[in-house]
């Protein structure tokens, strides 16, 4: 993907570029889009500007797909990984992240997220993660911590049962 065109959603009519100028760890978010794949969605990634004006590296990368059937509607993030030292995401920024995502994700639609090795890690240190999806940090947060609004629950996309009393919204 790397030859491909990205392009700036800010200024566009697609629905990602809602995102665009959010705040985000003392920084606003940037949305570039990519190309679409073979199925219809349109990858993208975002970048964190500073208040000085410098853009990171991307940091997240993700499909978004959207259509006039509730499961059509979707993101699948693919890639969370920190590139460089200077982003620095705490949990209550993680949960906001979640939060812009599940919101432009209408009823009955639904967001996959690649919750292990988005960190960067060595492959001994992948080994040595628990096997257990619940101990990880996005893990928890996309489970328990994030309320996705009137986007439907998926938690068995994680790996895991919902928490007593969870259920679909939508």
């Amino acid at each position: 993907m790397d030859g491909d065109i990205w392009t700036t959603a800010r200024g566009s009519s697609h629905p990602l570029a809602q995102l665009e100028g959010k705040p985000l760890a003392d920084a606003t978010v940037e949305i570039m889009l990519g190309p679409k794949n073979r199925f219809g969605a349109r990858y993208f990634q975002i970048t964190l500007r500073d208040r000085a004006g410098k853009a990171s590296q991307p940091f997240l990368l993700a499909l978004h797909h959207s259509g006039p059937y509730p499961s059509y509607n979707w993101i699948e993030v693919i890639n969370l990984g920190f590139t460089e030292r200077e982003i620095a995401l705490s949990e209550t920024d993680l949960e906001n992240l979640f939060r812009y995502l599940s919101d432009l994700i209408p009823s009955g639609g639904h967001m996959m997220v690649e919750y292990i090795s988005g960190l960067k890690r060595t492959p001994r240190e992948r080994r040595e993660l628990p096997h257990d999806h619940r101990s990880t940090q996005v893990s928890r947060i996309c489970q328990y911590q994030v309320e996705c609004g009137l986007v439907q629950k998926m938690p068995h996309l994680c790996g895991g049962l919902p928490p007593a009393g969870a259920g679909s919204k939508g």
